[in-house]
Protein backbone atom coordinates (compact mmCIF):
# COMPACT_ATOMS: atom_id res chain seq x y z
CA UNK A 1 0.00 0.00 0.00
CA UNK A 2 2.71 2.46 -0.37
CA UNK A 3 2.94 4.88 -3.11
CA UNK A 4 6.16 5.10 -5.45
CA UNK A 5 7.26 7.56 -7.25
CA UNK A 6 7.00 6.20 -10.70
CA UNK A 7 10.28 6.84 -11.55
CA UNK A 8 11.38 4.83 -8.74
CA UNK A 9 9.20 1.71 -9.19
CA UNK A 10 10.67 -1.54 -9.85
CA UNK A 11 8.41 -4.00 -11.83
CA UNK A 12 7.86 -6.81 -9.59
CA UNK A 13 7.46 -10.65 -11.04
CA UNK A 14 5.30 -12.70 -8.65
CA UNK A 15 6.86 -15.85 -10.52
CA UNK A 16 10.77 -14.80 -10.90
CA UNK A 17 11.58 -13.92 -14.79
CA UNK A 18 13.55 -16.48 -14.95
CA UNK A 19 10.43 -18.36 -15.72
CA UNK A 20 9.90 -17.39 -19.67
CA UNK A 21 6.63 -18.47 -20.14
CA UNK A 22 5.76 -15.57 -17.46
CA UNK A 23 8.27 -12.91 -17.82
CA UNK A 24 6.43 -11.02 -20.17
CA UNK A 25 2.82 -11.78 -18.32
CA UNK A 26 1.07 -8.44 -17.32
CA UNK A 27 -0.59 -10.37 -14.51
CA UNK A 28 2.39 -11.33 -13.33
CA UNK A 29 3.79 -7.78 -12.93
CA UNK A 30 3.08 -5.03 -10.81
CA UNK A 31 5.11 -2.33 -9.48
CA UNK A 32 6.66 -2.00 -6.42
CA UNK A 33 9.06 -0.25 -4.47
CA UNK A 34 12.52 -1.20 -3.74
CA UNK A 35 12.07 -2.59 0.03
CA UNK A 36 9.44 -5.25 -1.08
CA UNK A 37 10.97 -6.16 -4.35
CA UNK A 38 15.04 -6.10 -3.29
CA UNK A 39 15.54 -6.08 0.20
CA UNK A 40 12.14 -8.49 0.93
CA UNK A 41 13.14 -10.86 -2.12
CA UNK A 42 9.54 -9.71 -3.89
CA UNK A 43 7.57 -9.87 -0.53
CA UNK A 44 5.50 -12.82 -2.09
CA UNK A 45 3.43 -13.90 0.83
CA UNK A 46 1.84 -10.04 0.69
CA UNK A 47 2.18 -10.04 -3.23
CA UNK A 48 0.39 -13.16 -3.39
CA UNK A 49 -2.49 -12.27 -0.79
CA UNK A 50 -3.23 -8.87 -3.19
CA UNK A 51 -2.90 -10.72 -6.65
CA UNK A 52 -5.77 -13.18 -5.65
CA UNK A 53 -7.69 -10.60 -3.77
CA UNK A 54 -7.90 -8.53 -6.89
CA UNK A 55 -8.23 -11.62 -9.02
CA UNK A 56 -9.27 -15.08 -7.42
CA UNK A 57 -7.02 -18.03 -8.77
CA UNK A 58 -4.42 -15.63 -10.27
CA UNK A 59 -1.88 -17.57 -8.09
CA UNK A 60 -2.54 -20.81 -9.36
CA UNK A 61 -2.80 -19.88 -12.80
CA UNK A 62 0.56 -18.38 -12.70
CA UNK A 63 2.03 -21.36 -11.06
CA UNK A 64 0.94 -23.47 -13.50
CA UNK A 65 2.40 -20.68 -16.63
CA UNK A 66 5.42 -21.13 -15.02
CA UNK A 67 6.58 -24.67 -15.76
CA UNK A 68 5.12 -24.68 -19.09
CA UNK A 69 7.87 -24.80 -22.05
CA UNK A 70 8.16 -21.76 -24.12
CA UNK A 71 10.34 -20.58 -26.42
CA UNK A 72 10.01 -16.90 -27.31
CA UNK A 73 11.29 -15.79 -30.55
CA UNK A 74 12.98 -12.93 -31.75
CA UNK A 75 9.52 -11.02 -33.26
CA UNK A 76 7.64 -11.54 -30.17
CA UNK A 77 10.19 -9.84 -28.05
CA UNK A 78 10.38 -7.16 -30.33
CA UNK A 79 6.41 -7.07 -30.75
CA UNK A 80 6.44 -7.08 -26.88
CA UNK A 81 9.23 -3.81 -26.65
CA UNK A 82 7.25 -2.10 -29.02
CA UNK A 83 3.71 -2.57 -27.38
CA UNK A 84 5.37 -1.12 -23.49
CA UNK A 85 6.94 1.60 -25.59
CA UNK A 86 3.97 2.75 -26.27
CA UNK A 87 2.59 2.23 -23.32
CA UNK A 88 4.99 3.89 -21.89
CA UNK A 89 4.66 6.88 -24.59
CA UNK A 90 1.12 6.83 -23.71
CA UNK A 91 1.48 7.17 -19.72
CA UNK A 92 4.17 10.54 -20.23
CA UNK A 93 1.42 12.36 -22.61
CA UNK A 94 -0.68 12.29 -19.88
CA UNK A 95 1.78 13.17 -17.31
CA UNK A 96 2.66 16.25 -18.90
Amino acid sequence: NKRVLWTKAHAMHFINRQHIATRFLLANLKSGCFTCNVEKRGNLEVYAEKLEKETPGIVEWLREQSICVTNVTREELKENLIAFQQKLKHVETKLK
